[in-house]
């Protein structure tokens, strides 16, 4: 609805301008971000009431997503659910339970398709018109205004960084990077372009982007061996985690299992161990079973190195474009 209210305001407005100013460019960027949402939201949805019936559904991502809106989908049901059953009785003339489900699903996946295709529709048009919009009023963002950006959304993926367990996660390193990048953009507020100051600061900046990109593309090793860990989603243990006989006995079990390069995965061993833990048993985890805690977080941790490795490349170019581009 939101998404809607927007595109109507933004069209109206456009339609009654002559040329585009900054308030219109302002309310095309609006329209495109919450389209881009919607557009997130629809598809998933879509996918995911396909993906749940599916063999193996039930350990997918999607199983995870529609267990955190568990909540939500009983409480419109509780609402709405009265109205449905009784419009599908009427349309469809059947009477049994379980054709009504069905239909209510079917309902519910074309539903979101349709959104889903117009909320593309919107995007596109959003983005287009944003271009437009931002040729005509001269409006141009320099490498530092990218840097504040792209900053934002490497300190959000810090976050799930160090929350899901990512190789030396302990370190904060992640963080460090994303909180340098925006403190280089508000450098040029105070350096001029081409000065040795701020040449400073960006090559030293591409010199952490290029560390965290070594970071990165170890951690998709370490992902890629992330079960030669003896204690990996390992329930059992969890009652002893304190116990100075579970920490000996694993580290034991830890030097004859893990060999080679990948135990400096795992160093120290006792700060992942008791992430993984905490991880486990938070909410909504401690009410899943061991395999879709599993799943879910082996897919989140691949999904953020490759966000993390985007990131940093483009870091990269900002930084080497701030010191020695035009």
């Amino acid at each position: 609805m939101l998404s809607g209210i927007a595109a109507s305001i933004t069209s109206v407005y456009a339609l009654l301008l002559h040329n585009p100013n900054s308030c219109e460019l302002l309310l095309q960027f609006i329209s495109a971000l919450l389209g881009f949402g919607l557009l997130l939201v629809t598809a998933t949805e879509a996918v995911c009431l396909r993906r749940v019936r599916a063999e193996h559904g039930d350990l997918s991502v999607c199983a995870g997503i529609l267990n955190r809106t568990l909540s939500s989908q009983s409480k419109c049901s509780d609402i709405f659910g009265g109205l449905q059953h009784h419009l599908l009785q009427k349309t469809s003339h059947v009477h049994n339970i379980s054709p009504i489900e069905d239909a209510r699903d079917a309902g519910k996946i074309v539903i979101s398709t349709i959104l889903a295709v117009a909320s593309l529709v919107q995007v596109c048009a959003g983005v287009v018109l944003t271009l437009y919009s931002a040729a005509e009023n001269r409006f141009q963002l320099s490498a530092p205004h990218w840097q504040a950006i792209f900053g934002i959304f490497t300190l959000l993926l810090s976050y799930v960084y160090h929350s899901y367990c990512c190789v030396f996660f302990h370190s904060y390193f992640v963080t460090c990077v994303a909180v340098f990048c925006l403190i280089q953009a508000a450098v040029p507020w105070h350096f001029p372009v081409r000065s040795s100051s701020r040449q400073l600061f960006s090559i030293f900046g591409a010199g952490l982007c290029s560390a965290l990109l070594a970071l990165t593309s170890f951690g998709f090793y370490c992902w890629a061996h992330r079960y030669s860990a003896p204690w990996k989603y390992d329930r059992s243990l969890s009652n002893l985690v304190n116990s100075q006989s579970f920490w000996n006995s694993t580290l034991v079990r830890d030097k004859s299992a893990t060999s080679g390069i990948y135990r400096y995965c795992i160093v120290p061993k006792q700060a992942y161990m008791l992430c993984e833990r905490t991880l486990e048993f938070s909410t909504p985890y401690v009410w899943w079973t061991q395999e879709q805690v599993q799943s879910e977080v082996e897919i989140i941790q691949i999904v953020v190195l490759v966000l993390l490795t985007l990131n940093g490349c483009l870091h990269f170019l900002l930084f080497i474009y701030d010191a020695f581009g035009s």
